[in-house]
């Protein structure tokens, strides 16, 4: 791709702007409430919007092949899908309606001006924050429309029913859900409070439930202490469509990108390098110095490490090399007695890898992010690094030509969550 400009890194401070909403859209992270903050709109290149849009573009038949897909075997044994996992989570799930009608990408956007995705998100749990904000916050804001074309989805797959948005109260964002529900007219439920009636159909307060927006994970539904089993049957015998479908996980699994993300599908020039090992293989740390260690767990903590000099020497690098190849009474042994906050997230990294069991890892290439000024207080500015968030939305009548929409995650930490500053995008005319 030719070398594009991002935006200019002579830009004027952007300035902090207080929520209206305060408490309602704040996100916990464990014992955590987080409050996010906002910024004035950014105004991007063209060139930016038509990279985010043409990744959109590249995706959407990937994401719609996803269940042909994972009946490869030699696929799957790429992606670390074992027997037990195809026949629990996948197989049972054929004659489910599937769709991948919502999903996100993060990125950096590298120093040539080119967008490099660093994740596929295939469960948003917000859509553009700044929905319900922008006439506060940004005038009229780009993405605006992006919840009528999610109505749309929905309305697509009602035949008399209802569609529903189903959360729970101890997700992180389950105030961003509620939002959403309010945003869609839908109602919100837990899966605790789904019923079915004789004929099978699943029924939310005396409605049939004809379209379920899915904001918790295929674990809790498979889990017969959560979801009742002829919920779980309703799915998979079609009686009810989940927005996203049942296996729609497996494309935002962290060593899916690279393998999907092929020259053939002309999508691994957004991609920054990347290697896949297998959980065993023996790993040359030093030789990945500065790259992102990554895995699914599907645990309490998200396993992504930077593999700076601190996490590839002395006991730390001993703790990552163990869990790669599983040797975790190894591990043990060495946090044994370290009261700190590392000790305490590797010991969780360790707690998920021995429940979960991933059969690969990816290695992939530290892009540094495009920094940009932001006046934290009167005082001055501060220079923070950002992470561009697309999300896309399928198009009912053309669902190879997904809706795009963007905005800026800002934070100055190395890796920018969606827990931190936001930056509305407009396009630059």
């Amino acid at each position: 791709m030719e070398s594009t400009e991002r935006p200019s890194q002579q830009i004027e401070p952007l300035h902090l702007l207080s929520s209206p909403i305060g408490q309602e859209v704040s996100v916990r992270i464990k014992e955590d409430v987080r409050l996010p903050k906002y910024t004035e709109a950014l105004e991007i290149s063209e060139n930016i919007t038509r990279q985010a849009k043409e990744i959109g573009k590249l995706m959407a038949p990937i994401s719609e092949d996803l269940p042909q897909i994972l009946q490869d075997p030699s696929l799957r044994e790429q992606m670390g899908i074992d027997q037990n996992n195809f026949e629990s989570s996948i197989k049972p799930f054929a004659k489910s309606v599937h769709n991948l009608d919502i999903f996100g990408v993060d990125s950096i956007i590298d120093s040539n001006g080119s967008i490099k995705i660093i994740e596929i998100n295939s469960r948003p749990q917000f859509l553009g924050r700044f929905d319900y904000l922008n006439s506060t916050i940004v005038g009229k804001n780009p993405n605006s429309e992006i919840y009528p074309h999610v109505t749309d989805i929905l309305d697509s797959y009602r035949h008399g029913g209802i569609a529903i948005v189903i959360s729970h109260p101890s997700n992180a964002f389950h105030n961003h859900h509620q939002l959403l529900a309010q945003q869609l007219n839908s109602p919100i439920s837990t899966l605790q409070e789904l019923e079915t009636d004789k004929e099978g159909n699943i029924i939310y307060k005396d409605n049939r439930v004809d379209v379920i927006l899915r904001q918790f994970s295929m674990r809790a539904l498979l889990n017969p202490d959560i979801a009742k089993p002829e919920i779980v049957d309703a799915v998979k015998e079609g009686r009810v469509t989940l927005v996203n479908g049942p296996v729609a996980g497996y494309f935002g699994e962290k060593v899916a990108l690279p393998i999907l993300a092929t020259d053939e599908t002309g999508l691994s020039k957004y991609l920054p390098r990347m290697v896949v090992v297998t959980t065993g293989e023996g790993i040359n740390l030093n030789e990945y110095k500065g790259w992102w260690l990554k895995t699914s767990t599907r645990g309490e903590t998200e396993l992504t490490l930077r593999l700076t000099k601190q996490n590839i020497q002395g006991w730390p690098g001993e703790v990552v090399r163990c869990m790669v190849s599983e040797n975790f009474e190894k591990a043990n042994g060495i946090l044994q007695g370290k009261d700190n906050p590392t000790a305490a997230r590797f010991l969780q990294h360790i707690k998920d890898i021995q429940n979960y069991k991933p059969q690969k890892w990816i290695l992939q290439e530290h892009i540094e992010p495009w920094q940009i000024p932001v006046s934290i207080t009167e005082a001055g500015k501060e220079e923070l690094n950002t992470t561009l968030r697309i999300y896309y939305v399928k198009n009912p009548q053309d669902k190879t030509q997904p809706f795009t929409f963007t905005e800026l995650l800002a934070s100055k930490y190395g890796r920018v969550s969606g827990a931190g500053l936001t930056i509305p995008l407009k396009t630059s005319p």
